[in-house]
Protein backbone atom coordinates (compact mmCIF):
# COMPACT_ATOMS: atom_id res chain seq x y z
CA UNK A 1 0.00 0.00 0.00
CA UNK A 2 1.79 3.22 -1.30
CA UNK A 3 1.64 7.12 -0.44
CA UNK A 4 -1.52 9.21 -0.35
CA UNK A 5 -2.70 11.31 -2.79
CA UNK A 6 -4.69 14.85 -2.70
CA UNK A 7 -7.08 15.91 -5.17
CA UNK A 8 -8.10 19.73 -5.45
CA UNK A 9 -10.65 20.83 -8.06
CA UNK A 10 -9.34 23.92 -9.91
CA UNK A 11 -12.20 26.90 -9.91
CA UNK A 12 -11.34 29.64 -12.80
CA UNK A 13 -12.38 32.48 -11.98
CA UNK A 14 -13.60 35.62 -14.59
CA UNK A 15 -13.57 39.36 -13.51
CA UNK A 16 -14.96 42.16 -15.88
CA UNK A 17 -13.63 45.41 -14.65
CA UNK A 18 -14.66 48.34 -17.06
CA UNK A 19 -10.95 50.05 -16.75
CA UNK A 20 -11.59 52.92 -18.94
CA UNK A 21 -14.48 55.55 -19.31
CA UNK A 22 -15.05 57.71 -22.09
CA UNK A 23 -16.96 61.04 -22.22
CA UNK A 24 -18.44 61.85 -25.24
CA UNK A 25 -20.07 65.10 -25.92
CA UNK A 26 -21.71 66.33 -28.90
CA UNK A 27 -24.12 65.32 -31.86
CA UNK A 28 -23.09 62.68 -34.45
CA UNK A 29 -19.40 62.85 -34.07
CA UNK A 30 -17.54 64.06 -30.82
CA UNK A 31 -15.76 67.63 -30.38
CA UNK A 32 -13.87 66.22 -27.80
CA UNK A 33 -12.76 63.32 -25.66
CA UNK A 34 -12.09 62.88 -22.30
CA UNK A 35 -10.59 59.26 -20.88
CA UNK A 36 -10.25 58.30 -17.07
CA UNK A 37 -8.54 55.50 -15.63
CA UNK A 38 -8.84 54.20 -11.82
CA UNK A 39 -5.86 55.22 -9.56
CA UNK A 40 -5.95 51.50 -7.67
CA UNK A 41 -5.37 48.25 -8.59
CA UNK A 42 -7.91 45.94 -9.07
CA UNK A 43 -7.29 42.99 -6.66
CA UNK A 44 -8.68 38.98 -6.05
CA UNK A 45 -6.66 36.97 -4.04
CA UNK A 46 -7.49 33.36 -3.13
CA UNK A 47 -7.84 32.00 0.21
CA UNK A 48 -6.08 29.09 1.48
CA UNK A 49 -7.32 25.70 0.51
CA UNK A 50 -5.03 23.24 1.89
CA UNK A 51 -4.50 19.89 3.56
CA UNK A 52 -1.14 17.79 4.87
CA UNK A 53 -1.16 14.14 4.59
CA UNK A 54 1.70 11.95 6.14
CA UNK A 55 1.92 8.42 6.53
CA UNK A 56 3.94 5.75 7.73
CA UNK A 57 4.15 1.50 8.19
CA UNK A 58 2.94 0.77 4.46
CA UNK A 59 1.40 -2.55 4.53
CA UNK A 60 3.95 -5.12 2.91
CA UNK A 61 2.66 -8.79 3.24
CA UNK A 62 4.92 -11.23 1.36
CA UNK A 63 4.04 -14.93 0.98
CA UNK A 64 0.86 -13.81 2.91
CA UNK A 65 -1.44 -16.67 3.95
CA UNK A 66 -4.70 -16.52 5.57
CA UNK A 67 -5.11 -15.96 9.42
CA UNK A 68 -7.19 -15.42 12.08
CA UNK A 69 -8.94 -12.53 12.12
CA UNK A 70 -7.78 -11.94 16.06
CA UNK A 71 -4.72 -11.94 14.38
CA UNK A 72 -5.30 -9.75 11.64
CA UNK A 73 -6.40 -7.18 13.80
CA UNK A 74 -3.37 -7.31 15.54
CA UNK A 75 -1.34 -6.24 12.55
CA UNK A 76 0.98 -3.26 12.28
CA UNK A 77 -0.94 -0.58 10.52
CA UNK A 78 -0.68 1.73 7.79
CA UNK A 79 -1.24 5.57 9.47
CA UNK A 80 -1.90 8.76 7.86
CA UNK A 81 -3.06 11.77 9.31
CA UNK A 82 -4.59 14.31 7.56
CA UNK A 83 -4.94 18.59 9.06
CA UNK A 84 -7.11 21.33 7.81
CA UNK A 85 -4.45 24.09 7.52
CA UNK A 86 -6.59 26.46 6.35
CA UNK A 87 -9.56 29.18 7.48
CA UNK A 88 -12.05 27.23 5.81
CA UNK A 89 -13.69 23.77 6.73
CA UNK A 90 -13.12 20.40 4.76
CA UNK A 91 -15.10 17.94 3.82
CA UNK A 92 -12.84 14.73 2.95
CA UNK A 93 -12.76 11.41 1.76
CA UNK A 94 -11.02 8.26 2.34
CA UNK A 95 -9.96 5.68 -0.46
CA UNK A 96 -8.78 2.60 -0.81
CA UNK A 97 -7.68 1.86 -4.75
CA UNK A 98 -6.46 -0.85 -6.06
CA UNK A 99 -4.01 -0.89 -8.94
CA UNK A 100 -3.72 -4.54 -9.54
CA UNK A 101 -6.16 -6.68 -8.26
CA UNK A 102 -5.77 -10.64 -9.60
CA UNK A 103 -6.11 -11.56 -5.99
CA UNK A 104 -9.60 -10.90 -5.63
CA UNK A 105 -11.38 -8.18 -3.23
CA UNK A 106 -13.75 -10.84 -1.79
CA UNK A 107 -10.68 -12.43 -0.29
CA UNK A 108 -9.38 -9.36 1.77
CA UNK A 109 -10.33 -8.45 5.33
CA UNK A 110 -9.83 -4.35 5.98
CA UNK A 111 -10.11 -3.24 9.41
CA UNK A 112 -9.87 1.12 9.76
CA UNK A 113 -9.45 2.11 12.87
CA UNK A 114 -11.38 1.02 15.87
CA UNK A 115 -14.13 0.05 13.34
CA UNK A 116 -15.30 -3.53 13.00
CA UNK A 117 -13.65 -5.73 10.21
CA UNK A 118 -15.33 -6.27 6.96
CA UNK A 119 -14.55 -7.93 3.33
CA UNK A 120 -12.87 -5.41 1.21
CA UNK A 121 -15.64 -5.87 -1.17
CA UNK A 122 -18.68 -4.90 0.95
CA UNK A 123 -17.54 -0.89 1.58
CA UNK A 124 -19.01 1.59 -0.25
CA UNK A 125 -17.74 2.24 -3.98
CA UNK A 126 -16.00 5.39 -5.00
CA UNK A 127 -15.34 6.95 -8.55
CA UNK A 128 -11.21 7.15 -7.67
CA UNK A 129 -9.12 9.29 -8.50
CA UNK A 130 -5.91 7.31 -9.44
CA UNK A 131 -5.22 6.94 -13.48
CA UNK A 132 -5.95 3.35 -14.30
CA UNK A 133 -7.70 2.00 -11.04
CA UNK A 134 -9.40 -1.19 -11.05
CA UNK A 135 -11.23 -0.74 -8.03
CA UNK A 136 -11.95 1.82 -5.76
CA UNK A 137 -13.83 2.07 -1.89
CA UNK A 138 -14.70 4.46 0.24
CA UNK A 139 -13.32 3.77 3.75
CA UNK A 140 -13.65 7.23 5.53
CA UNK A 141 -14.96 10.29 5.22
CA UNK A 142 -15.68 13.08 7.39
CA UNK A 143 -15.41 17.19 7.99
CA UNK A 144 -12.15 18.92 9.14
CA UNK A 145 -12.04 22.08 11.06
CA UNK A 146 -9.49 24.80 10.90
CA UNK A 147 -5.96 23.40 12.21
CA UNK A 148 -7.73 19.73 13.00
CA UNK A 149 -6.15 16.87 12.56
CA UNK A 150 -7.89 13.30 12.45
CA UNK A 151 -5.55 9.98 12.37
CA UNK A 152 -6.34 6.46 10.19
CA UNK A 153 -4.91 3.19 11.25
CA UNK A 154 -6.04 0.47 8.61
CA UNK A 155 -4.97 -3.27 8.14
CA UNK A 156 -5.29 -5.82 5.63
CA UNK A 157 -5.37 -9.61 6.00
CA UNK A 158 -6.22 -12.07 4.03
CA UNK A 159 -9.75 -14.09 5.27
CA UNK A 160 -9.04 -16.97 7.63
CA UNK A 161 -11.82 -19.23 5.91
CA UNK A 162 -10.20 -19.34 2.34
CA UNK A 163 -9.42 -23.11 1.83
CA UNK A 164 -6.13 -24.74 -0.10
CA UNK A 165 -8.81 -25.56 -2.72
CA UNK A 166 -9.57 -21.73 -3.86
CA UNK A 167 -6.80 -21.63 -6.52
CA UNK A 168 -7.94 -17.87 -7.24
CA UNK A 169 -6.41 -16.94 -3.65
CA UNK A 170 -3.20 -18.59 -4.24
CA UNK A 171 -0.30 -17.21 -5.86
CA UNK A 172 -2.10 -14.08 -6.28
CA UNK A 173 -0.68 -10.35 -5.71
CA UNK A 174 -2.60 -6.96 -4.60
CA UNK A 175 -1.39 -3.99 -4.86
CA UNK A 176 -3.44 -0.83 -3.61
CA UNK A 177 -2.82 3.18 -2.13
CA UNK A 178 -5.19 5.55 -0.13
CA UNK A 179 -5.45 8.02 -1.71
CA UNK A 180 -8.08 11.60 0.26
CA UNK A 181 -10.16 13.90 -1.74
CA UNK A 182 -10.77 16.92 0.11
CA UNK A 183 -13.53 19.99 -0.82
CA UNK A 184 -13.84 23.15 0.95
CA UNK A 185 -17.41 23.77 1.98
CA UNK A 186 -19.16 27.12 2.09
CA UNK A 187 -21.21 28.95 4.31
CA UNK A 188 -23.75 30.67 2.26
CA UNK A 189 -27.21 32.16 3.17
CA UNK A 190 -26.16 31.55 6.90
CA UNK A 191 -29.52 32.23 9.31
CA UNK A 192 -29.54 35.35 11.07
CA UNK A 193 -32.00 36.68 13.37
CA UNK A 194 -33.61 40.02 12.63
CA UNK A 195 -33.78 41.48 16.40
CA UNK A 196 -29.72 40.53 17.11
CA UNK A 197 -29.33 43.79 14.25
CA UNK A 198 -26.48 41.99 12.84
CA UNK A 199 -24.63 40.61 16.10
CA UNK A 200 -25.39 37.01 15.08
CA UNK A 201 -23.51 33.92 16.65
CA UNK A 202 -19.64 34.59 14.92
CA UNK A 203 -18.00 30.58 14.30
CA UNK A 204 -14.40 29.77 13.68
CA UNK A 205 -11.98 27.35 14.61
CA UNK A 206 -12.72 24.64 16.78
CA UNK A 207 -16.18 26.08 17.72
CA UNK A 208 -19.56 23.51 16.10
CA UNK A 209 -23.04 24.94 16.20
CA UNK A 210 -24.92 23.00 18.03
CA UNK A 211 -29.12 22.26 19.09
CA UNK A 212 -30.05 21.23 22.43
CA UNK A 213 -33.31 18.85 23.18
CA UNK A 214 -35.12 19.13 26.03
CA UNK A 215 -33.61 15.90 27.40
CA UNK A 216 -30.14 17.52 26.59
CA UNK A 217 -29.48 15.74 23.29
CA UNK A 218 -26.90 17.31 20.93
CA UNK A 219 -26.84 17.80 17.08
CA UNK A 220 -24.83 19.32 14.84
CA UNK A 221 -26.87 22.40 13.61
CA UNK A 222 -27.57 23.62 10.41
CA UNK A 223 -26.01 27.36 10.01
CA UNK A 224 -28.34 27.57 7.16
CA UNK A 225 -31.41 27.27 8.83
CA UNK A 226 -32.95 28.48 12.16
CA UNK A 227 -30.63 27.58 14.95
CA UNK A 228 -31.62 29.46 17.68
CA UNK A 229 -34.15 32.39 18.56
CA UNK A 230 -33.76 34.98 20.91
CA UNK A 231 -37.01 36.41 20.11
CA UNK A 232 -38.23 32.88 21.69
CA UNK A 233 -35.49 33.00 24.25
CA UNK A 234 -33.68 30.29 22.64
CA UNK A 235 -29.93 31.25 22.73
CA UNK A 236 -27.13 30.20 19.98
CA UNK A 237 -24.86 26.94 21.67
CA UNK A 238 -21.51 25.67 20.62
CA UNK A 239 -19.21 23.16 21.18
CA UNK A 240 -15.74 22.18 21.18
CA UNK A 241 -15.05 18.74 20.85
CA UNK A 242 -12.49 16.17 21.90
CA UNK A 243 -9.47 15.67 19.95
CA UNK A 244 -9.36 13.23 17.13
CA UNK A 245 -13.39 13.51 16.96
CA UNK A 246 -14.65 13.05 14.00
CA UNK A 247 -16.60 16.66 13.12
CA UNK A 248 -19.80 15.69 12.80
CA UNK A 249 -22.16 15.90 9.33
CA UNK A 250 -25.39 18.42 9.67
CA UNK A 251 -27.80 16.93 11.96
CA UNK A 252 -25.66 14.70 13.28
CA UNK A 253 -26.33 13.58 17.51
CA UNK A 254 -22.77 14.11 18.98
CA UNK A 255 -22.05 11.77 21.66
CA UNK A 256 -21.51 13.33 25.74
CA UNK A 257 -18.60 11.56 25.97
CA UNK A 258 -16.91 13.59 22.96
CA UNK A 259 -17.55 16.64 23.70
CA UNK A 260 -14.70 19.05 25.58
CA UNK A 261 -17.16 22.12 26.61
CA UNK A 262 -20.04 23.85 25.99
CA UNK A 263 -20.49 27.32 24.58
CA UNK A 264 -23.59 30.07 24.92
CA UNK A 265 -23.75 33.05 22.47
CA UNK A 266 -24.33 36.68 24.22
CA UNK A 267 -24.98 39.43 21.81
CA UNK A 268 -23.59 42.25 21.70
CA UNK A 269 -26.37 45.05 23.28
CA UNK A 270 -27.60 47.73 24.84
CA UNK A 271 -29.49 48.27 27.44
CA UNK A 272 -31.38 50.82 29.18
CA UNK A 273 -29.92 52.18 32.33
CA UNK A 274 -32.00 51.37 35.56
CA UNK A 275 -30.42 52.53 38.68
CA UNK A 276 -28.83 55.68 39.79
CA UNK A 277 -27.06 52.67 42.28
CA UNK A 278 -28.13 55.15 45.28
CA UNK A 279 -29.22 52.48 48.01
CA UNK A 280 -30.15 53.50 51.74
CA UNK A 281 -29.33 50.03 52.17
CA UNK A 282 -28.42 46.41 50.80
CA UNK A 283 -32.05 45.14 50.62
CA UNK A 284 -33.17 47.99 48.28
CA UNK A 285 -32.30 45.57 45.83
CA UNK A 286 -34.85 43.11 46.40
CA UNK A 287 -37.46 45.92 45.81
CA UNK A 288 -35.98 47.18 42.76
CA UNK A 289 -36.14 43.57 40.55
CA UNK A 290 -37.15 44.40 37.16
CA UNK A 291 -36.99 43.50 33.56
CA UNK A 292 -33.71 45.71 31.78
CA UNK A 293 -34.75 47.29 28.52
CA UNK A 294 -31.84 45.45 25.77
CA UNK A 295 -31.80 46.19 22.07
CA UNK A 296 -29.34 44.03 19.90
CA UNK A 297 -26.91 45.93 18.07
CA UNK A 298 -23.63 45.56 15.94
CA UNK A 299 -20.21 46.71 16.58
CA UNK A 300 -20.54 49.13 13.50
CA UNK A 301 -23.47 50.63 15.27
CA UNK A 302 -21.99 54.01 17.74
CA UNK A 303 -21.50 52.79 21.13
CA UNK A 304 -24.06 54.28 23.26
CA UNK A 305 -21.97 55.88 26.54
CA UNK A 306 -24.50 57.89 28.32
CA UNK A 307 -24.29 57.24 32.10
CA UNK A 308 -27.38 58.51 33.69
CA UNK A 309 -30.84 56.27 34.41
CA UNK A 310 -32.96 56.22 31.83
CA UNK A 311 -30.45 56.35 29.09
CA UNK A 312 -28.93 54.18 26.67
CA UNK A 313 -25.67 52.74 27.42
CA UNK A 314 -23.45 49.77 25.29
CA UNK A 315 -22.58 47.21 27.46
CA UNK A 316 -19.26 47.11 28.64
CA UNK A 317 -17.79 44.00 27.76
CA UNK A 318 -18.67 44.25 24.21
CA UNK A 319 -17.03 48.23 23.75
CA UNK A 320 -13.86 46.14 25.50
CA UNK A 321 -13.02 44.27 22.66
CA UNK A 322 -15.10 45.75 19.94
CA UNK A 323 -16.97 42.47 19.27
CA UNK A 324 -20.45 41.45 18.38
CA UNK A 325 -20.34 39.00 21.03
CA UNK A 326 -19.08 36.48 23.59
CA UNK A 327 -19.12 32.92 23.70
CA UNK A 328 -19.81 31.88 27.73
CA UNK A 329 -18.97 28.38 28.98
CA UNK A 330 -22.54 27.04 30.13
CA UNK A 331 -21.18 25.58 32.89
CA UNK A 332 -18.32 26.24 35.48
CA UNK A 333 -14.86 25.03 34.77
CA UNK A 334 -14.48 21.46 35.12
CA UNK A 335 -10.84 19.11 35.91
CA UNK A 336 -10.79 16.81 32.51
CA UNK A 337 -10.76 12.99 34.04
CA UNK A 338 -11.18 14.12 37.89
CA UNK A 339 -12.14 10.88 39.45
CA UNK A 340 -13.81 12.61 42.44
CA UNK A 341 -13.85 16.22 43.77
CA UNK A 342 -10.19 16.07 45.71
CA UNK A 343 -8.72 15.09 42.38
CA UNK A 344 -10.26 18.29 40.60
CA UNK A 345 -8.34 20.52 43.39
CA UNK A 346 -5.29 21.67 41.04
CA UNK A 347 -3.62 24.44 41.83
CA UNK A 348 0.00 24.51 39.25
CA UNK A 349 2.92 25.43 41.10
CA UNK A 350 4.36 27.72 38.31
CA UNK A 351 3.23 29.71 35.40
CA UNK A 352 4.66 26.91 32.57
CA UNK A 353 3.00 24.22 34.81
CA UNK A 354 -0.32 26.26 34.41
CA UNK A 355 -0.15 25.92 30.86
CA UNK A 356 0.46 22.90 30.80
CA UNK A 357 -2.54 22.14 32.78
CA UNK A 358 -5.07 24.14 30.31
CA UNK A 359 -5.51 20.99 28.56
CA UNK A 360 -7.12 19.61 31.33
CA UNK A 361 -10.36 22.37 31.22
CA UNK A 362 -13.77 20.85 30.57
CA UNK A 363 -17.04 22.90 30.62
CA UNK A 364 -19.70 20.40 30.74
CA UNK A 365 -22.59 19.24 33.62
CA UNK A 366 -21.97 16.36 35.56
CA UNK A 367 -18.24 16.86 36.25
CA UNK A 368 -16.08 17.47 38.83
CA UNK A 369 -15.74 21.50 39.45
CA UNK A 370 -11.97 22.83 39.36
CA UNK A 371 -11.46 24.27 42.60
CA UNK A 372 -8.54 25.08 44.76
CA UNK A 373 -6.57 27.14 42.46
CA UNK A 374 -5.05 30.99 43.06
CA UNK A 375 -6.45 33.79 40.91
CA UNK A 376 -3.31 34.15 39.09
CA UNK A 377 -3.32 30.01 38.29
CA UNK A 378 -6.32 30.28 37.19
CA UNK A 379 -5.90 33.45 34.68
CA UNK A 380 -3.25 31.99 32.93
CA UNK A 381 -4.72 28.37 32.56
CA UNK A 382 -7.54 29.91 30.94
CA UNK A 383 -5.44 32.16 28.86
CA UNK A 384 -4.03 29.34 27.22
CA UNK A 385 -6.86 27.11 27.04
CA UNK A 386 -7.88 27.77 23.39
CA UNK A 387 -5.88 31.11 22.03
CA UNK A 388 -6.93 31.32 18.83
CA UNK A 389 -10.54 32.05 20.04
CA UNK A 390 -8.52 34.42 22.67
CA UNK A 391 -9.82 32.26 25.77
CA UNK A 392 -9.35 34.07 28.96
CA UNK A 393 -10.67 34.08 32.58
CA UNK A 394 -14.30 35.46 33.09
CA UNK A 395 -14.41 39.37 33.82
CA UNK A 396 -16.62 41.21 36.11
CA UNK A 397 -18.22 42.80 33.11
CA UNK A 398 -18.90 39.48 31.27
CA UNK A 399 -20.67 38.44 33.71
CA UNK A 400 -22.86 41.30 34.15
CA UNK A 401 -23.38 41.09 30.55
CA UNK A 402 -24.67 37.27 31.10
CA UNK A 403 -26.82 38.78 34.21
CA UNK A 404 -28.32 41.53 32.36
CA UNK A 405 -29.41 39.79 29.24
CA UNK A 406 -31.19 37.16 31.40
CA UNK A 407 -33.56 39.47 33.30
CA UNK A 408 -34.74 40.95 29.54
CA UNK A 409 -37.18 39.53 27.82
CA UNK A 410 -35.15 37.57 25.87
CA UNK A 411 -33.87 35.41 29.04
CA UNK A 412 -35.21 33.33 31.65
CA UNK A 413 -35.86 36.11 34.24
CA UNK A 414 -35.56 33.64 37.23
CA UNK A 415 -33.73 34.38 40.45
CA UNK A 416 -30.19 33.13 41.03
CA UNK A 417 -29.60 29.98 42.95
CA UNK A 418 -26.35 28.46 44.35
CA UNK A 419 -24.92 25.40 43.08
CA UNK A 420 -24.98 23.42 46.35
CA UNK A 421 -23.95 19.91 45.58
CA UNK A 422 -21.89 18.71 48.29
CA UNK A 423 -19.35 16.89 45.71
CA UNK A 424 -18.94 20.29 43.52
CA UNK A 425 -20.55 18.53 40.57
CA UNK A 426 -21.20 21.12 37.49
CA UNK A 427 -25.00 22.10 36.38
CA UNK A 428 -26.55 21.80 40.04
CA UNK A 429 -28.72 24.46 41.65
CA UNK A 430 -30.41 24.66 44.93
CA UNK A 431 -34.38 24.62 44.67
CA UNK A 432 -34.79 27.63 46.89
CA UNK A 433 -33.20 31.04 46.41
CA UNK A 434 -29.77 31.59 48.40
CA UNK A 435 -29.98 34.43 50.68
CA UNK A 436 -28.65 37.87 49.62
CA UNK A 437 -24.73 38.17 48.63
CA UNK A 438 -24.36 35.16 46.67
CA UNK A 439 -23.76 35.79 42.71
CA UNK A 440 -23.78 32.61 40.94
CA UNK A 441 -25.41 31.59 37.51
Amino acid sequence: MGGGLFKVKKVKLSVLIILLITLVIGGTYALWQINYTQDGVNRLASDCYDIEFSEQNNISLKEAIPILNSEGEKLTPYTISIKNTCETETKYQVNLEVTDNNLSSKYLYLKVNSDDYKILNTYPTSTGILEGHSESYKIGEGHLRKNQVINYEIRLWMDEDISAEETEAMNKSFKSKVTVEATATTSEGKYKEEILNGADPVLKDKLIPVVIDSKGGVTRADENAKWYNYANREWANAVILNDNVKTPEVGQSIKEEDIESYFVWIPRYRYKIFSDEKYSSLTEIEDRVQTIDVIFENKETPASKNETKGTWLTHPAFTAFDTNGIWVGKFETGYKDAADKNAAQVNPENEQAAITESKNIIIKPNVYSWRGIQVAKAYVVSYNYERNLDSHMMKNTEWGAVAYLSQSIYGSRQKVRINNNSAYLTGYAAKAVPTTGYMLI
